[in-house]
């Protein structure tokens, strides 16, 4: 049964048919974001829901965090279509960041990307040690270098969202997917590889013994071991001019000091972190579609 959301809940529904079908995919959207809520989303969110549920939609996914709320939509099929929409039903648009601009793209219906996501195989692999994981990590980061390459140290914009959160394997070869932020110029290979690194902090609790002690550390190992020159203040600057100008709320100032300082902390969760994951994992299997820490559908 579809349960709306009440005022600053996570903004998502799920038909059980999806949970079956999609487990994995139905726990990531049943995962919680930042950002201040939308006052208009429930009406928004009931209007989009009866406008697509029949045309056999059976999960839909809310960002109203953006600066463009944003509504993903899977619908039965085989196999699962996707689409992505902004949810006051206008099309692409062009946003200013601070020494370069972003374009947000609406993605039609198609078939949900096949293979097995790399952040559930990074997961796999974390149980056999940091050695694993990081050698993934290297070989998706290299995979995209060298796939969305433009010219020496700089890769095409759509390059921007292709970190591993929006990629999959599928036995054979890497396919990113969502990639509905595009940088209007080309993005910095330095950038792209901090990115990369940055989507780790949200699954620090479950990182095994062998960590690099930080953030920092695995960038500027990754960057010398890919050929590309580390920009750390660049990189952290571009970040923070992105978050400021796609998610409410946030100031650039700000943004950048909290990025600088997660650079900087220690990689390996504290006991108490950990035990509260444990905690709130349980808790996320009694009751489906509560909150958690996971931002990374941002």
């Amino acid at each position: 049964m579809l349960r709306y959301p009440a005022q600053g809940e996570l903004r998502a529904l799920l038909d059980p048919r999806f949970c079956e079908l999609s487990p994995y995919i139905a726990a990531e959207l049943s995962g919680g974001e930042k950002g201040g809520p939308a006052r208009d989303v429930p009406r928004a969110l009931a209007y989009l829901v009866a406008e697509t549920a029949c045309a056999d939609a059976l999960a839909w996914h809310f960002s109203p965090q953006r600066k463009v709320p944003t509504a993903t939509i899977f619908y039965q099929g085989t196999p699962i279509l996707v689409e992505k929409r902004a949810l006051d039903g206008q099309g692409e648009r062009l946003l200013e960041c601070e020494g370069f601009q972003v374009r947000w793209c609406p993605l039609a219906k198609s078939p949900l990307q096949s293979g097995t996501p790399l952040v559930q195989i990074l997961l796999e692999r974390w149980q056999h040690g940091w050695a694993p994981a990081r050698a993934l990590l290297k070989e998706h980061s290299a995979w995209a270098l060298k796939e969305f390459a433009s010219s020496p140290g700089l890769l095409r914009g759509e390059s921007l969202d292709a970190t591993f959160r929006n990629t999959v394997w599928d036995g054979s070869r890497y396919a990113a997917f969502d990639l509905e932020w595009v940088a209007a110029g080309p993005v910095p290979a330095s950038w792209f590889v901090f990115r990369n690194v940055l989507a780790l902090w949200p699954l620090r609790a479950q990182m095994p013994k062998g960590a690099p002690a930080s953030l920092a550390e695995l960038y500027e190992g990754l960057c010398h071991e890919l050929g590309v020159s580390p920009q750390k203040e660049a990189s952290v600057h571009q970040e923070a001019a992105f978050q400021a100008a796609v998610v409410r709320g946030v100031q650039q100032a700000e943004e950048r000091e909290a990025i600088a300082r997660t650079l900087h902390k220690p990689l390996e969760a504290s006991l108490i972190h950990r035990i509260t994951l444990s905690l709130k994992k349980g808790l996320r299997k009694l009751r489906p579609g509560s909150n958690n820490e996971n931002d990374a559908l941002r």
